[in-house]
């Protein structure tokens, strides 16, 4: 009886610890099952799963290396899971828990585990692809930036082999020379993109189908301004005339065809005609460009010039501005078919106007004597009456100053939206 006596508190003890455990294992949820993944893109995905009955929360656990890394705790049966790295497999594992009387209680068992691989998004595919230029057995391709791309693959075409790849670029843009004249040349593009070693494309362009032609002499020979820059230090240039490199002086005067300064310019030394290629960061910034008013080209030259540049334009007018010969050039027609309807000369931007491509996007009257202005764009620009200078020559902002009666026949005739060439 003694020794029964003496044991009653261990007893006690025992039962205490034996209903405690019953307890706990009472309050303790069940395993998380049905585990999946949703809308999976390329660094992010939504983890969801079964509800386990009397669960208060979940914790979501990554493998890290060889150990398991807690992630989240979540109270619904879903988590959204960001900042992951696209094309890689990651691995998950949910477990629930409940807490009751301000004690938590976890099961004693994990949900199985998922592998989740995120994915890449293809790029999309390139718009506008068309024939920016025919001319010297030459094509010149052109289309639409694409933006998450990290380059192109130009492809010919044919209905008996299909694709075949020719040309692997980052730019926007690429030519083809020495092409067989009147023969039919079809083209596609299609944009891709790598991540994380891995390569995905988009779909093919539209197809676009070109003859390459021959530009007579006097069609070749048309040109736009180049900017008249000057040495700014003793610099190395390579002649390409020459075909060796050269020690061009400071202050020696150079033509090129842009402002840029970094990098290299191809550009002609002023005194010869030579060709070379130089560091933009050894010429000082454009102060002029060169331009001849003089002996105008033809009108056949500009149509044939012209037509070989594949231009449309919403309206049936088309505006060619030649720089270099400070005229402005109006056609009527469309793509490939433009015939000169009027030509006349203006005062140009003293270091030039926006190149390329621009449309009219407005008109208005402005002052007291009521005077026309018809702006293209972008580029901020405009065609507009004279403001004490002479035609034919470099003296404005960028505009092209007007005489009156050839200013009112583009406010008169020319829709907003029709095509400027710049050049």
């Amino acid at each position: 009886m003694k020794k029964i006596i003496r044991c009653l508190p261990f007893l006690l003890l025992l039962l205490l610890l034996c209903g405690a455990s019953v307890q706990a294992a009472n309050y303790k949820p069940g395993k998380v099952t049905g585990i999946t993944a949703k809308n999976v893109g390329e660094t992010g995905f939504t983890l969801k799963w079964k509800k386990v009955s009397k669960a208060t929360g979940y914790y979501v656990y990554r493998l890290s290396g060889t150990s398991w890394k807690k992630i989240a705790t979540v109270k619904s049966t879903s988590c959204n899971v960001k900042k992951m790295v696209p094309n890689k497999a990651y691995q998950f594992k949910v477990v629930a828990y409940r807490t009751v009387k301000k004690k938590t209680y976890v099961s004693d068992t994990f949900s199985s585990v998922i592998t989740v691989t995120t994915r890449i998004k293809k790029p999309a595919k390139p718009t506008g692809f068309r024939v920016g230029a025919n001319g010297n057995r030459t094509l010149e391709l052109n289309w639409n930036k694409v933006s998450n791309a990290s380059g192109y693959e130009v492809y010919t075409y044919d209905k008996s082999t299909g694709y075949t790849k020719v040309k692997t670029l980052t730019g926007k843009s690429c030519k083809f020379t020495g092409l067989t004249v009147g023969k039919k040349y079809t083209y596609a593009v299609r944009s891709y993109r790598k991540v994380s070693g891995q390569t995905v494309y988009s779909s093919y362009s539209s197809l676009v189908s070109a003859k390459p032609i021959q530009l007579s002499k006097a069609a070749s020979a048309v040109r736009s301004f180049r900017y008249i820059r000057k040495t700014s230090k003793k610099v190395t240039v390579y002649n390409y005339d020459k075909k060796k490199n050269q020690t061009l002086k400071s202050g020696t005067k150079v033509y090129v065809n842009s402002k840029t300064k970094s990098g290299y310019l191809y550009g002609w030394i002023a005194s010869n005609g030579q060709k070379i290629k130089i560091k933009a960061s050894a010429l000082k910034s454009a102060t002029s460009i060169e331009f001849s008013p003089k002996n105008d080209y033809s009108k056949s030259v500009k149509e044939e010039f012209i037509n070989s540049k594949n231009l449309t334009s919403p309206s049936k007018y088309l505006i060619w501005i030649n720089h270099y010969k400070t005229r402005v050039n109006i056609f009527k027609g469309s793509v490939n078919n433009w015939k000169l309807v009027k030509s006349f000369k203006v005062s140009i931007g003293k270091v030039g106007s926006p190149r390329g491509i621009r449309r009219v996007c407005g008109r208005v009257r402005w002052g007291y004597e009521n005077l026309p202005i018809v702006y293209w764009s972008p580029g901020g620009n405009s065609f507009h009456s004279m403001l004490g200078s002479s035609t034919g020559t470099a003296t404005s902002g960028g505009c092209m100053r007007c005489l009156t009666n050839d200013l009112m026949w583009i406010y008169n005739n020319i829709p907003d939206g029709t095509t400027v060439y710049s050049w």
